[in-house]
C-alpha cells in the first residue's frame, strides 16, 4: 500500500498542472500583489489644483458635480474659477494641473501627462457617465409614468 502511495505522489508531483496552478501560482501572484500594493497606504497623494473657466452657456450639472466632488473628497480636487487668460497663465506656470472649460459640453485641457491629469480626466468621465445614467433613468421613468 505504501508503495502505491509513493508512486501516486511522485506521478502527481511530476504533472506540472497539478503542482503549479493550485500551489505555486497563488504564491507567486500573492508576492507580486504584495510588492505592487504593499505600500499603498503610505502613498503621497496631493490635492490636484484645477482651474474652471465658465463660458456663456455654462453646464450647471458639471459645476454641481465639481462642487460635490470637492465636498465629498476635499483632498482630491481644489477647483478655482478663473478667466480663460488667467487659467492659461496658471497652467503654463504649473499653478494648476488642468483647465475645465464649462460650456455646453464640459472639456478638459492639460499641459502634460501624469497621475494628476489622469485624475482630472477620470472626474470628467465620471461626470459624463453619471449624466448618462441619470438621463437614461429619467427616460425610463417618463415612459413608465406616461404610457400611451
Amino acid at each position: 500500500m505504501l508503495h502505491l502511495l509513493k508512486y501516486s505522489f511522485l506521478s502527481k508531483i511530476r504533472n506540472f498542472n497539478i503542482v503549479f496552478w493550485p500551489l505555486v501560482f497563488p504564491l507567486v501572484l500573492g508576492t507580486f500583489f504584495y510588492f505592487a500594493f504593499g505600500n499603498i497606504n503610505e502613498a503621497d497623494f496631493q490635492t490636484v489644483p484645477v482651474a474652471v473657466v465658465k463660458e456663456a452657456s455654462a453646464d450647471t450639472f458639471f459645476m454641481t458635480y465639481l462642487i460635490e466632488v470637492e465636498k465629498s473628497s476635499p483632498d482630491l480636487l481644489k477647483a478655482e474659477e478663473m478667466s480663460e487668460k488667467e487659467a492659461l497663465e496658471a497652467l503654463q506656470d504649473k499653478k494648476v494641473e488642468g483647465i475645465y472649460y464649462v460650456g455646453k459640453e464640459p472639456s478638459l485641457t492639460v499641459a502634460g501627462t501624469g497621475i494628476e491629469e489622469s485624475i482630472l480626466q477620470t472626474v470628467l468621465d465620471s461626470c459624463e457617465n453619471t449624466r448618462t445614467t441619470i438621463t437614461n433613468i429619467m427616460k425610463k421613468i417618463r415612459r413608465w409614468i406616461w404610457k400611451p
